[in-house]
């Protein structure tokens, strides 16, 4: 079973050099601008697909580039477009402070004896953050496709086998 994560890691060692590893994924998207998008600057890498292909539910795939003992390794994470990663911690934010505010609410109408209907607000607000954890698995289940391509373009990218 898969461990469940907002933003999945991305893991990946080979057995070069950074430098000669960075300067094979400059190339490969390079040739791939019609399918991928992204930069490579000094360690850090950003990809996603390109504008033709990207959709609201499209990964974003950042990583650094280490010095490994065995090579270089890729250290990173996949996360929703930084449009959508804003919306997400933007609701949460406006949730919880929405839930806080309710239940101060709540307290205050019970200490003056009157019905506390702000303290509702708790559950409620409770099942919203619940929803918007798990609306996060179903924008990646949608987009698997596009994290499997992007992941196996790195891959494939800095391999040893696909080198000249």
């Amino acid at each position: 079973m898969r461990k469940l994560e907002i933003r999945p890691h991305f893991d990946y060692t080979v057995l070069a050099p950074p430098n000669i590893v960075t300067d094979r994924l400059h190339a490969a998207l390079n040739r791939s601008r019609d399918r991928f998008a992204g930069d490579i600057i000094g360690t850090q890498c950003h990809l996603t697909v390109a504008k033709p292909f990207l959709h609201i539910y499209s990964p974003y795939l950042t990583f650094e580039i280490m010095s490994h003992p065995a090579g270089t390794q890729f250290v990173g994470r996949f996360m929703p477009q930084l449009s959508i990663w804003s919306l997400y911690i933007t609701l949460y934010g406006a949730t919880i402070m929405t839930t806080v505010g309710l239940g101060i609410l709540g307290w205050v109408q019970t200490s003056l004896q009157l019905y506390p209907w702000g303290l509702w607000g708790i559950p409620i607000g409770l099942l919203l953050l619940v929803g918007l954890y798990f609306s996060a698995f179903v924008g990646q289940s949608i987009g698997a496709t596009q994290m499997t391509t992007i992941r196996n373009f790195v891959v494939q990218s800095v391999s040893e086998e696909n080198q000249p």
